[in-house]
């Protein structure tokens, strides 16, 4: 069960995204949040597989797609 809405990030295209986590966001979601990242395939979105790798250098959660994707990243 979450606290709050998830924060979701859309990107197009893109082979890597950035999500700002400064001070606001460690207050609802905490230092360790909840990180999904889905991509679309045609109608549908499916769960990100093994080359995706995500990073937390404490304001930035960046997401790195291993290719060129659209979708989102969800925190919560």
């Amino acid at each position: 069960m979450t606290c709050c809405t998830p924060q979701i990030t859309e990107f197009t295209n893109a082979t890597s995204t950035n999500v700002a986590f400064g001070a606001y966001e460690r207050s609802v979601y905490g230092s360790k949040p909840m990180v999904s990242v889905l991509y679309k395939e045609g109608s549908q979105y499916i769960v990100a597989g093994i080359f995706t790798q995500i990073t937390y250098s404490g304001d930035v959660i960046n997401v790195d797609h291993g290719g060129t994707y659209s979708g989102f990243v969800k925190v919560e």
